[in-house]
């Protein structure tokens, strides 16, 4: 690989960005950190992370602490060892430190396989150098990819208004996108003009994971029948499904306190009467600290609401180890004795 001046690469990318073209949710966050801070970019190679570097380190505001991680997922034999070295060479030429890992990965791994186990590394290898923040470089047209996804996973305001560009995940982490107002023919066109070089994941031009085969066949098939810009729509569907789903947080919590919604007994009588989406996150949040019941379908949930409104005492089953009983608005969760049917 020639020798890349990366720091004139950095320097040239920004006389091509404004800061309109930035999400300002998380510029803002990033702006109010205090200097030093530890903050992480996820960087694979591809176009969206590299820019994303680049863009991050030539911000002068930004008077931050930046460290390089790259997970290589060890699926594409060589290709992925240059991936890793790409990586390598970008940190060092901006002068960042790095880490980057091999994962071993199983036979056939799936998606969200490869996921989990991207994010533990990101979360852990922040978390060592003292950093809660990482930011990640999704765009617009991951926005469209994911809420058809959702869609079909039949998620409500929560799901479909991923991804933020603010989020605080489990850990205390805090996830940053600030390329998401960007589409990848934008963070083409910059790195191009730029003269900046990026790696390409020849996997994503496959068929065998759900994404690809939405970005591939489904999305083009739309353009051709939607007169209105795609991205646009979706970016504004998005901002409007986060601002509902923080509403109806807000309202809940106005509504019952943190301790209300945790233990074994769930009291929604001041819950009767109000929009079926409340009932439906109260009971979601009260269930998922339940021992035993980290992994609850939607199903499930909805059954539970269904009871709620009907108004009439029943008895639930509750996976093996428990059952859950509704009587004059309050839930109850009580574990299976030995020798009773659970599912």
């Amino acid at each position: 690989m020639d020798q890349i001046d990366w720091k004139a690469c950095a320097h040239r990318v920004a006389q091509l960005v404004s800061c309109s073209e930035l999400d300002p949710r998380a510029v803002r966050f990033l702006e109010a950190l205090p200097a030093g801070t530890p903050v992480g970019i996820a960087c694979s190679g591809g176009a969206d992370s590299v820019l994303l570097t680049l863009v991050l380190c030539s911000r002068l505001e930004f008077d931050l602490k930046w460290h390089l991680l790259h997970f290589d997922h060890g699926l594409r034999g060589r290709e992925s060892e240059r991936d890793a070295r790409f990586v390598a060479q970008l940190a060092d030429g901006l002068g960042l430190p790095w880490l980057c890992e091999r994962w071993k990965a199983p036979d056939d791994p799936t998606e969200q396989a490869m996921r989990r186990a991207r994010f533990s590394f990101l979360h852990q290898a922040l978390k060592k150098q003292g950093g809660s923040v990482l930011c990640l470089g999704h765009q617009a047209d991951d926005v469209v990819e994911s809420i058809l996804m959702r869609i079909a996973r039949g998620s409500g305001a929560a799901g479909l208004s991923a991804p933020r560009p603010c989020q605080v995940v489990a850990g205390g982490m805090t996830h940053l996108r600030p390329l998401l107002r960007m589409d990848r023919l934008r963070i083409r066109a910059i790195l191009s003009e730029a003269d900046v070089p990026w790696r390409v994941d020849g996997s994503n031009q496959g068929s065998r994971y759900l994404r690809n085969r939405l970005r591939k066949d489904v999305i083009p098939a739309w353009r051709e029948v939607e007169d209105r810009d795609l991205v646009t729509g979706a970016l504004l569907a998005r901002d409007r499904l986060e601002d509902d789903d923080r509403a109806l947080e807000a309202w809940l919590t106005d509504l019952m306190e943190v301790s209300d919604l945790a233990g074994a007994d769930l009291d929604l009588k001041i819950l009767e009467g109000r929009p079926r989406a409340l009932v439906r996150r109260a009971i979601d949040r009260w269930a998922r600290q339940l021992p035993g019941l980290s992994e609850i379908s939607r199903a499930w949930v909805e059954e539970l609401v269904d009871f709620f409104h009907c108004t009439a005492s029943t008895c639930v089953s509750a996976g093996r180890g428990g059952k859950v009983t509704l009587t004059d608005g309050v839930f109850r969760y009580r574990k299976l004795d030995a020798g009773e049917a659970g599912w």
